[in-house]
């Protein structure tokens, strides 16, 4: 699941100080390692073997997400693209994604969270 995959390396991959992370995501790793261990309960509630094999799974897992969680994700996908920490041939080899399909969710959470603020 490539937000487990951008989560975690901002949690151990990435070396940073606290105050750097929550400049650029908005949040700590306190904050961080919950969510992330959130994400991966759900995630190993639908596929619990080590495969992951979508193809023997439902097609969605329901998570239930908070303003603030949804733009966390939109930086950290935004962040991790942007190369400044993971170089773009690294990108997919880490993360399981090219750093344009990244982008390209951070864009459709953007619009989600766009359309939450005007509810």
């Amino acid at each position: 699941m490539l937000m487990d995959n951008v989560l975690n390396e901002f949690i151990n991959g990435i070396h940073m100080t606290e105050d750097e992370l929550e400049l650029r995501l908005g949040c700590g790793r306190s904050i961080l390692r919950p969510f992330h261990d959130h994400l991966v309960d759900k995630h190993r509630g639908v596929w619990p073997d080590d495969a992951s094999d979508p193809s023997i799974g439902p097609p969605e897992i329901l998570v239930r997400l908070t303003r603030a969680q949804l733009g966390t994700m939109s930086n950290a996908l935004k962040d991790l693209a942007t190369g400044a920490d993971i170089e773009a041939w690294e990108f997919p080899v880490r993360l399981g994604q090219e750093p344009t399909e990244a982008l390209r969710l951070a864009g459709e959470l953007d619009d989600v969270i766009g359309s939450l603020s005007a509810q």
